[in-house]
C-alpha cells in the first residue's frame, strides 16, 4: 500500500466526477504558485495512477492572478501549445502528465 503525504492541491480536491470515459477533477480554492505546478502535477499522477504522457485539459475562469505570464509559461512547458480563449479570464488548454 502506497502512503502519499498530500500537497496543497490534494488538500483543495472538491470533487472527482465521472464524464463518459474520462474524469473531471475540480479543485476547490488552489492557488497557482510556479513553484508548485509541476510537483502538483506529478502527485496528481501518482494519486491518480496517471501514466506519463496521459493528455489532460487544465481549465482556468475567473481567477485574477498576479503570476497569469508565469502560469501560462507553465503551461505551454507541459504542452499546451495554444489555449483557447472564451473571454478575460476563462480559459482552456491541453497539457500531457510529466
Amino acid at each position: 500500500m502506497l502512503s502519499l503525504q498530500p500537497s496543497e492541491l490534494h488538500r483543495q480536491i472538491a470533487r472527482i466526477a465521472g464524464c463518459g470515459p474520462f474524469s473531471v477533477v475540480s479543485v476547490g480554492e488552489w492557488i497557482f504558485k510556479d513553484d508548485t505546478f509541476e510537483p502538483d502535477l506529478r502527485d496528481a499522477r501518482q494519486l491518480y495512477g496517471w501514466k506519463s504522457g496521459t493528455p489532460l485539459w487544465f481549465f482556468q475562469a475567473g481567477w485574477f492572478i498576479d503570476k497569469e505570464a508565469l502560469l501560462r509559461d507553465e503551461l505551454k512547458q507541459a504542452g499546451c501549445a495554444a489555449p483557447q480563449e472564451f473571454g478575460k479570464n476563462i480559459f482552456l488548454c491541453r497539457i500531457t502528465v510529466p
